[in-house]
């Protein structure tokens, strides 16, 4: 985990003045992670690059990550991805030093911790939620994807820390909602890709019951379901419908985005936008490979 953090703080591409560089990697960084510098440079009178300006954001950004990390191993253990169970007692220790670091700056009195325990109750909840619904091949895709929204609430602590010292609450539940629309956009991608993976082990994912919705009468069990994914992938408008929520929900962030002024986090949705086209680009041209190999079959037979 040491080093995991090591690569993980790195990544974030410190610069003189705590300034982000716009040479932003999405796939090493998330947006959250960069979210409390960049509306702290907003709300702050006088030089971010004062002392006390720079150690409150360098310990809510590690109080956010320790908030992550205490969710994240919860969540692996659940998912079977961690067979150590005993990695809930690791976690633990992160939610301490999460709090014993966030102490520094909030009396136990402030209205800053109902925030605070109010995020982690909505993706502890969110998780166990979302995880029985995957269980179940005929569910509600909507409520699949609305809980993997509010799985991220833990992931807007940072962001409330910055709101709540400087007293912007109105503004932290716009930057929620946009945290919350960012996050559904890439869930979605990555249910995407891990399809095939999830079904292996009972688990039917977002993108996966949005494909499976007009063809679940021909599901039985996950043999079916594999093959019946493989043809909707690929011959089905799913993929479309998936694209599109994609889209929907980046929309949404970008139009908060601009609403809130933030000028840097409306660039890194523009160049998410763009990630997002290359992946549909590439599933549309497997698509059509898929139906010239087909054909091709069809009229040797």
């Amino acid at each position: 985990m040491t080093a995991e953090f090591k690569d993980y703080y790195s990544n974030a591409s410190w610069q003189k003045g705590m300034v982000f560089s716009l040479n932003y990697d999405y796939e090493k960084v998330p947006f959250w992670f960069i979210l409390p510098h960049r509306i702290l440079s907003k709300f702050v009178i006088g030089p971010l690059d004062e002392e006390n300006n720079m150690k409150f954001l360098h310990d809510s950004l590690w109080a956010q990550y320790c908030t992550f990390m205490f969710i994240r191993i919860k969540d692996d253990v659940i998912d079977s991805n961690e067979k150590n169970e005993l990695l809930i007692l690791i976690s633990d220790q992160f939610l301490f030093e999460a709090e014993e670091t966030l102490l520094n700056y909030f009396e136990r009195s402030n209205s800053f911790w109902k925030i605070f325990y109010q995020l982690l109750k909505e993706t502890t909840k969110a998780i166990y939620e979302k995880a029985n619904l995957e269980k179940l091949v005929q569910q509600s895709s909507d409520d699949i994807i609305h809980f993997s929204g509010r799985e991220a609430s833990v992931l807007n602590i940072g962001t409330a820390a910055v709101c709540s010292k400087y007293n912007k609450l109105k503004e932290f539940q716009l930057l929620k909602k946009m945290t919350y629309h960012l996050v559904i956009s890439r869930q979605i991608i990555d249910d995407l890709f891990d399809i095939e993976e999830d079904l292996k082990i009972g688990k039917y994912n977002y993108a996966a019951s949005v494909l499976f919705n007009k063809n679940l009468s021909e599901i039985s069990n996950s043999t079916d379901a594999g093959k019946v994914l493989s043809k909707s992938t690929i011959n089905s408008e799913g993929i479309n419908v998936l694209f599109d929520d994609i889209n929907k929900s980046i929309e949404i962030a970008e139009l908060l985005a601009k609403l809130l002024e933030l000028p840097l986090i409306i660039t890194l949705i523009a160049n998410y936008r763009s990630y997002i086209i290359a992946i549909k680009n590439d599933f549309h041209a497997k698509r059509i490979e898929y139906f010239f190999e087909n054909k091709h079959a069809d009229l040797t037979k």
